[in-house]
């Protein structure tokens, strides 16, 4: 089950088809090793669009929390298993992809996040994802090797690309 550019709908699609070059082939490779996420995984850059760098740590921290499920889903691996931890990488790349597609096709729109709406989304996000503990937040950043200001620009991220699909005219 390879992932394609015609996996994903009209904008990104032709994004993907431009970035396709570029993304390395752990990232969408049939038959990766799923545990050589982590500590010990790799550094760099997963995928480039529009010029801009998703490394590979934020793939790996938004990957944890769903390789943790599988792991304890699938305590003997397998066939199965593997599918599921592509899927979930393939989803994480898509949804990073997508993300910075919209931020970058809406630049023009000069949306700002204040930083007391990002202090708001982290703490809302400690609260709900890490119960209220910091120190799990940071082993799991340490984890991914990533820093807490590395995570608090995926939150800005996440927010901006919400707030820019606020004022985006929908489609019909």
């Amino acid at each position: 089950m390879k992932t394609t550019a015609l996996d994903f709908p009209g904008r990104l699609r032709l994004a993907l088809v431009i970035a396709m070059p570029l993304l390395p082939g752990a990232a969408w490779a049939e038959g990766e090793d799923a545990t050589s996420v982590g500590p010990a995984g790799p550094i760099g850059i997963a995928v480039t669009v529009n010029g801009y760098a998703i490394p590979k740590n934020e793939v790996s921290f938004l990957l944890a929390p769903k390789l943790r499920t599988l792991v304890e889903r699938f305590p003997e691996k397998g066939a199965e298993f593997e599918k599921l931890v592509l899927e979930a990488r393939n989803g994480v790349m898509k949804e990073l992809v997508d993300r910075r597609i919209v931020i970058g096709e809406s630049g023009h729109l000069g949306i700002q996040i204040a930083p007391e709406k990002i202090e708001e989304e982290f703490q809302r996000e400690i609260a709900n994802a890490y119960q209220g503990d910091v120190n799990r937040l940071q082993e799991a950043l340490t984890e991914s090797r990533m820093t807490m200001e590395g995570y608090r620009s995926l939150l800005r991220d996440r927010l901006l690309e919400s707030e820019i699909k606020k004022q985006l005219p929908k489609e019909k």
